[in-house]
């Protein structure tokens, strides 16, 4: 930081901010989006035991197949 001017560390500062900002506004409308039960997108949809059921399943099935 001793080649950075004083002056440039607000203009670094708002930058930053403006940047911090932006992510927080897009995580707040992903997780709005994923709470959505009429919205069924994908990438969206939350992880958790359905999706291991689902993964334990086909673990068992391609078990089964091999036998």
């Amino acid at each position: 930081m001793q080649g950075v001017a004083p002056a440039c560390f607000y203009l670094l500062e708002e930058a930053v901010t403006q940047h911090l900002a932006q992510l927080l506004k897009g995580m707040a409308k992903a997780a709005r989006q994923r709470a959505d039960p009429a919205r069924d997108v994908t990438g969206m949809r939350k992880w958790g035991v359905n999706v291991r059921a689902g993964i334990s399943k086909y673990i068992k099935d391609d078990k089964q197949g091999a036998d």
